[in-house]
């Protein structure tokens, strides 16, 4: 419990520290860490819900030939492995490396002994080098970064960025330099809506018709995505950054530096919250998406002595914000910010499906005895066939976007 961290772009983005620890990591060997929140990093320790379940059947009639049926059911998700690992994935206890190779160093890219050759310029020791396993190394305590203006005040560039006033840093790693890692502090369990309602009708000579409508609707369900993507700056809107002006020379909560334009250097300035790079280097494990599903349901069965019949039929929509919870890839759709522009077709989704389910038994040798009963009664022809819609194909451009996410960040912008 004491090995986990959790990040919150909120208290980045009001100039506070933004990695949260829980409180047993003051005993931990590593300078740096401080707790600031209880034995868990979440707001809420633990969630507990009602599941329940109703139910009816009701006979029309009296006869036993026409029954009514209806059903309704909340029933809950246990979390996958997949959300919880991201606090163990949080600096320093997954240490990062953040700095850049020089030609001919692959061998000694993550040592702490690297030879002077393979260091950066002006650089003492290596800023890739990891320490040994099971070892807490202060150096990768991350620092809460501030924006500190552009090169010679051109916006176009990348920002400059150095540790807040006041801030004593263990090590060289900025929070705009590492890749962040955030789960809801306040986590919802995944839900799902259950209901249906049905008739079953006896048509005579073993014949059973049902036609039903059956639903389903699920809520906080897990989706991954950058929700700090880089604002879209214009002239007429531009993306004003706190900390500092253009060029840097006047560094004070209250100096402010617009950009106007967009390029891939300067999206980290342009970040929905200063001091986390929310172009390439965050993802939120969010609990926010949803699904919905509606069919109209339908069989006609029929048993007899030497077989049995069933066609069943079913017209549904399925629609969601994300049709998967992948653990590595964004799944929101152009603006990641929102699920808004995610809703649509689920991948799975398929209209019309007819499926027809038969078996007869062959009515040869029923009375034969010896080898002619083993070898040639007995036999029965069976089978299933299935009609059904495609599934929905969209056109994407998994290249498009790159001045608001890295090229790649998310598999697929419309």
């Amino acid at each position: 419990m004491c090995h986990i961290g959790n990040l919150d772009p909120v208290l980045a983005d009001q100039g506070q520290y933004p990695f949260v620890y829980p409180s047993c990591v003051s005993k931990l060997p590593a300078l740096g860490l401080t707790a600031t929140a209880n034995r868990t990093t979440y707001n809420n320790n633990y969630s507990s819900n009602l599941g329940p379940r109703v139910g009816l059947a009701y006979d029309v009639w009296g006869r036993h030939t026409t029954t009514v049926r209806a059903g309704f059911g909340i029933y809950y998700v246990r979390e996958d492995v997949g959300t919880v690992d991201q606090l163990s994935f949080q600096a320093p206890f997954l240490p990062v490396a953040f700095g850049g190779g020089l030609p001919g160093c692959l061998s000694t890219f993550f040592s702490l002994n690297a030879p002077a050759s393979c260091l950066p310029p002006g650089s003492t020791s290596n800023p890739n080098g990891l320490p040994q396993a099971g070892t807490l190394d202060s150096t990768f305590v991350p620092c809460l970064s501030v924006f500190q203006g552009f090169p010679g005040g051109d916006t176009n560039q990348a920002a400059n960025y150095g540790p807040a006033s006041g801030e004593a840093c263990p090590g060289p790693l900025l929070s705009t330099n590492i890749f962040g890692l955030e789960v809801p502090r306040h986590f919802v369990v995944p839900s799902t809506q259950q209901w249906n309602l049905t008739v079953q009708h006896s048509l005579g000579k073993q014949w059973v018709l049902e036609v039903g409508y059956v639903g389903t609707h699920a809520v906080h369900l897990r989706e991954t995505r950058d929700s700090l993507q880089s604002e879209r700056a214009s002239a007429a809107n531009p993306v004003v950054v706190s900390g500092s002006n253009c060029d840097g020379s006047v560094l004070s909560p209250s100096a402010t530096c617009s950009i106007t334009t967009n390029t891939v250097d300067n999206a980290v300035a342009r970040s929905r919250a200063q001091g986390i790079n929310g172009y390439a280097g965050f993802q939120l494990f969010a609990n926010d998406a949803y699904s919905h599903y509606h069919s109209l349901q339908t069989s006609l069965t029929r048993r007899w002595n030497a077989g049995y019949f069933q066609g069943a039929y079913t017209f549904s929509k399925s629609t969601d914000a994300t049709s998967s919870g992948n653990t590595a890839f964004n799944t929101a759709f152009n603006d990641e910010s929102t699920l808004a522009a995610s809703r649509g077709l689920s991948d799975f989704d398929r209209p019309h499906r007819l499926s027809v389910s038969y078996r007869y038994d062959l009515p040869f040798y029923k009375g034969a005895t010896g080898w002619s009963e083993k070898l040639l009664g007995g036999w029965a022809v069976s089978g299933i066939t299935i009609f059904q819609s495609g599934t929905p194909f969209s056109v994407t451009d998994s290249g498009a976007g790159t001045a608001f996410l890295g090229a790649g960040f998310t598999p697929g912008t419309l």
